[in-house]
């Protein structure tokens, strides 16, 4: 008698051999297991700085390497149910390689070897392949239904004011705004550090400057204090805290005042000016739609070291420059040490160029001469709390560095430009040598407080422009004092609020 056969059976050598998986089980489990960790990241609030179009192609690409894995796995002795969890094992195990950052090579290659051979053991096991096509799917979904609930739940209303100056402007100079990242001032840098930054002072006065030499910031984080400067106001309550993440919404509305939906660049749009904005390595500062040339920033960026840094390609993203920040000052630095032999006739009539230059701020592995040099006590992106004196002195000095390598950039792009053109030179917040960043700011000491609040700020007028800038400058007043010069009715000084 022939033994009857289903689609789930089928006679192979005498035995019974389960059948293949079908096709969109298995693309369905691998393009979960591939997505579920940029989803989570975007869920998590994080993001924020995250290019989705560029989380979207490595994921498609990770995607493709799985499924490449399986095709290959499929030409071999493994069988086909082996083969779909031998891959779903090396893509759970690609993302989360360094899920202990403690654990040594040896000791993880241990746990990867061990999960392959788990699932390979398992495979043909019916729960065991409903339930890691489940585990797969709830990896990707549940973080998709988090951003869903967020994105369209209720968000506080914000509201920035686009009107015009009340006065018209004179004369139309070019404007150049140079946003120096975590610039502190003179009297930070002193007490602090220990460095006297006088004669970079010194060196601005002689080349029209005003100088300001206790400015400090309304806000202790660069996508609050940019879009308050940009705006020529103080945010929203509600979003003047860290916890602005709880607010997707509020904090899409900070991105775009940065990305140039601010009351600054429709002023000056509707007279004419054309406007040049360089993005950074991260999403929160792209080129947004009223951007009339867009420096972009280089595709190695933030995105790619935030999902890889801690698969097993990460430590070869960045093998020269240490870090994607780090990649692109020396981009930047290069952009704009050849700025008018490349863009001096890029347009025609006024011209408002931001520019955002990630120095001083870390890591510190440029030097004083803006050349690289790499050290574990110099990296990541902020420092932590209980540092050991040696490494919080080392990046203190690094700091320091970094500071003279921005005073060249910038001493070298000033001498470049049109001397009648204006100049704004800021600090978005100050810097961060006791790990600040690690607490709450409620929970900062007054002298944390006073270390980040603390921010360079600088303005050159032109001819015939009348600027006072008081040594107490609060930067949500910086273009309200720049511009004031420029019409006939200055614009009122707003109060300090504090830093939050």
């Amino acid at each position: 008698m022939t033994a009857k056969t289903t689609p789930e059976t089928a006679e192979v050598d005498g035995g019974k051999a389960i059948a293949p998986p079908p096709l969109w089980w298995a693309v369905t489990q691998i393009g979960a297991l591939a997505f579920h960790l940029p989803v989570s990241v975007f869920a998590a609030g994080i993001g924020a700085a995250i290019d989705p179009y560029q989380a979207t192609l490595i994921a498609l690409a990770v995607s493709l390497c799985g499924l490449l894995v399986y095709l290959v796995l499929q030409i071999t002795p493994v069988r086909p149910w082996q083969s779909l969890m031998i891959t779903s094992a090396v893509l759970l195990s690609f993302w989360h390689w360094s899920a202990s950052e403690t654990s040594s090579v040896l000791l993880r290659v241990f746990w990867v070897a061990l999960l392959v051979a788990a699932a390979a053991r398992f495979a043909e096991n019916r729960r065991f392949r409903v339930a890691a096509l489940a585990v797969a799917i709830t990896l990707a979904a549940l973080p998709l239904l988090s951003m869903a609930i967020s994105a369209y739940g209720p968000g506080a209303a914000i509201a920035f004011s686009h009107d015009g100056f009340p006065g018209e402007p004179e004369v139309k100079p070019d404007i150049y705004f140079l946003l120096l990242d975590g610039y502190g001032n003179s009297d930070v840098l002193a007490n602090i550090y220990g460095f006297d930054n006088k004669a970079f002072l010194t060196d601005l006065e002689q080349r029209g400057f005003d100088v300001a030499l206790s400015a400090t910031a309304d806000y202790s984080f660069t996508h609050l204090s940019v879009p308050s400067m940009l705006n020529m106001e103080h945010l929203p309550e509600h979003l003047a805290s860290v916890g602005f993440r709880g607010d997707p919404q509020g904090f899409r509305h900070l991105t775009e005042a940065i990305a140039g939906d601010n009351r600054l660049v429709s002023w000056l749009k509707d007279l004419g000016y054309t406007y040049i904005h360089g993005e950074t390595y991260d999403a929160t500062n792209d080129c947004g739609p009223n951007v009339d040339v867009c420096l972009p920033s280089p595709f190695w960026d933030y995105t790619t070291e935030y999902l890889l840094d801690r698969t097993p390609v990460g430590p070869l993203l960045f093998p020269v420059h240490g870090s994607p920040a780090t990649s692109f000052n020396v981009m930047r630095i290069e952009q704009m040490s050849r700025w008018m032999r490349d863009w001096g006739a890029a347009t025609v009539g006024p011209e408002f160029v931001f520019i955002h230059l990630l120095l001083p701020h870390p890591p510190y592995f440029l030097d004083g001469n803006c050349e690289i040099r790499l050290s574990s006590d110099l990296g990541g992106t902020r420092s932590d709390r209980g540092l050991s004196t040696e490494v919080v002195s080392a990046r203190r000095a690094g700091y320091v560095e970094q500071l003279e390598c921005s005073n060249k950039v910038v001493t070298q792009f000033i001498d470049q430009i049109d001397p009648d053109s204006m100049v704004i030179l800021a600090g978005d917040h100050g810097p961060e040598s006791f790990g600040q960043l690690a607490a709450d700011v409620p929970r900062w000491s007054d002298i944390e407080i006073y270390e980040r609040s603390g921010v360079l700020t600088a303005i050159r007028a032109p001819a015939g422009c009348q600027l006072s800038l008081p040594d107490d400058h609060h930067l949500v007043n910086t273009f309200r004092i720049a511009l004031s010069c420029l019409t006939s009715s200055p614009m009122p000084l707003l109060p300090h609020l504090g830093t939050s």
